[in-house]
């Protein structure tokens, strides 16, 4: 189990495709890794899992994910969207 606050380091991965926080006990924005996908320009999506306890924030519907049918929030109701974000759609 992680806790404590999102590493500031996460913005500086600009190649992350993929970041799972399972079961952990973080607090911060996420918001910065919704950026990821544009810097270098790929066709990468970043897919965000935070199946967590704590106060992770990033508008998963909107933007973490390439369009948002690619993008699932099943763990909270939509207006709560961004407390959230989804994991990656089955293939």
């Amino acid at each position: 189990m992680l806790s404590g606050t999102v590493p500031s380091e996460l913005d500086g991965m600009s190649m992350l495709t993929s970041l799972w926080l399972h079961y952990n006990n973080l607090v911060g924005d996420l918001s910065g890794l919704c950026s990821v996908i544009a810097s270098p320009p790929t066709t990468t999506t970043t897919f965000v899992q935070a199946d967590c306890f704590g106060e992770i924030t990033c508008p998963c519907c909107e933007c973490c994910c390439q369009g948002t049918s690619n993008c699932s929030c099943p763990f909270v109701i939509a207006s709560q969207c961004n407390r959230r974000c989804g994991p990656r759609p089955p293939a």
